[in-house]
């Protein structure tokens, strides 16, 4: 394949105004330095929520990224895969940071969030939406420039998995089922639990649907019923025992249809 070669003057032009966006990355990267250094030890509230911040100012570089490779197209017609890339890694990072502090299994107990969660009360669940919805915003963006790419696509199914994983973990459960409905926090709490079940649910169901493009991987398959599992059990926590019986129906039809591909896998060997 040639490569595309760039007139000068449109480089030039491109490197005059991504320059700016670069300093902001630089200026982001100290931040988090700085944050992981514990520099700002002395101020004991900013360490509770550091891993919250940390990831923050990860995305924050992610966004800032993807904005370069979107200048990068419209002044060079041209797309930068390994900004995109980087972008892609700075979002993964942001994901692993905030699943050392709640936790990375789809099957967490959730009767003890409260413990995973003690000393961030202040990180409320309104403040959780917004870095979550953020989150979502740049793996959504990431997912539009790679598109044409069938490498990246299970990638970042990976990485929205995880996050789906991480919001569901974030949620303190026993709180919120001992909360009252005129307190403050309950409307965004009710918000977080909606959130989670519906990246839940989407993770089961392109897992599902990966399972059915790749060959009936059981691996897929299992993945799928894990959040669909992770799904019936928060319905149980919060009382919603039809919802609960739908998804279980619909876990044993999955499983009745891995049965039946793995005999006809059989037959046909």
């Amino acid at each position: 394949m040639a490569i595309k070669r760039i007139d000068e003057s449109k480089k030039k032009v491109y490197q005059t105004l991504s320059q700016p966006i670069k300093d902001e990355i630089e200026a982001l990267k100290k931040k988090i330095q700085e944050l992981e250094l514990g520099s700002l030890r002395g101020n004991a509230e900013i360490m509770k929520y550091k891993p919250f911040l940390i990831a923050n100012y990860y995305v924050d570089i992610a966004l800032r990224l993807m904005k370069m490779n979107n200048l990068s197209i419209k002044v060079m017609d041209l797309k930068q895969g390994e900004v995109l890339e980087n972008a892609r890694k700075n979002i993964y990072t942001a994901i692993s940071v905030l699943e050392k502090l709640v936790g990375s299994e789809v099957d967490n107990d959730l009767s003890g969030s409260d413990e995973r969660l003690k000393g961030t009360e202040k990180m409320t669940p309104y403040r959780k939406l917004f870095l979550f919805k953020k989150i979502e915003l740049a793996l959504k963006l990431l997912q539009e420039y790679l598109e044409d790419d069938p490498k990246f696509k299970y990638k970042i199914l990976e990485m929205f998995s995880k996050f789906a994983v991480v919001v569901k973990n974030s949620i303190n459960f026993k709180e919120f089922t001992s909360m009252s409905p005129m307190d403050p926090n309950y409307r965004y709490y009710n918000e977080l639990l909606t959130y989670a079940k519906e990246l839940l649910r989407k993770c089961a169901d392109e897992y599902r649907e990966k399972y059915e493009v790749s060959g009936h991987e059981v691996s897929d398959m299992r993945k799928a019923q894990e959040y669909l599992k992770a799904l019936m059990r928060i319905n149980n926590v919060l009382g919603y025992y039809d919802e609960s019986k739908e998804i279980k129906k619909i876990i044993e039809k999955w499983s009745s249809k891995m049965e039946e591909d793995l005999k006809a896998k059989e037959k046909r060997k």
